[in-house]
């Protein structure tokens, strides 16, 4: 009668060459798609999502999403909306709340539109970051600690400081103001070598296209 040897039972040496015969995992397994590794189409598709959630937000708001109590929506009317920014803002007067809610449905329209042209886009996602965590505050808050994890609010916060930490993509007005700002530096001239006439050596423009 054969008995198997049971992982105590097996010697430390076997197991350690066991180990060690093991092949390494080659580097191209994991086929990973060109554009994942590419920074600029990352910062495209965050900034097109982040603008999407607020303009998703404000339609939910104005009833063109559906109306209340249908699938996927919060709100449905702008008086419900009222009502819940006075719930997230308790410690406010009853005055300022509808005030209050004016302006934060036109600071997100902006800063949807802002982030999907991508202008002042460092500065439009910082403030879209502080917003989004103002958000979720108020809403650990008022309501509970999970409120915000449950709509995700946390993350896009996140999502918005990391865009604003990134350079502008090729897919922004910013990228293409810094391109024309560029364009209009006068060509540097080179040092000519020790020896060499100055004259045989011309003035040397960089293409800004590949930078």
């Amino acid at each position: 009668m054969v008995v198997s040897a049971t992982p105590k039972q097996m010697p430390v040496d076997s197991v350690r060459r066991a180990w060690v015969a093991i092949p390494p995992v080659p580097p191209n397994v994991f086929i990973v798609p060109p554009f994942v590794n590419r920074r600029g189409y990352a910062s495209l598709v965050l900034r097109v999502a982040l603008a999407a959630t607020f303009l998703y937000s404000v339609a939910d708001r104005f009833g063109w999403v559906g109306p209340p109590g249908a699938a996927n929506v919060s709100w449905g009317t702008f008086s419900r909306f009222t009502s819940y920014v006075g719930t997230l803002n308790w410690f406010l007067p009853h005055s300022v709340i509808a005030v209050l809610a004016w302006i934060d449905t036109s600071l997100e329209v902006f800063l949807a539109l802002m982030l999907l042209a991508g202008l002042r886009l460092r500065a439009v996602s910082f403030v879209s970051g502080l917003l989004l965590l103002a958000f979720a505050t108020t809403m650990s808050v008022a309501n509970s600690i999970g409120a915000p994890f449950q709509y995700s609010v946390f993350t896009a916060s996140a999502a918005a400081f990391l865009l604003a930490s990134q350079p502008s993509d090729r897919w922004s007005i910013d990228r293409l103001l810094e391109l024309r700002a560029k364009a209009k530096l006068p060509c540097e001239q080179p040092h000519a070598p020790f020896g060499a006439n100055s004259q045989d050596s011309g003035p040397t423009c960089i293409n800004y296209k590949t930078i």
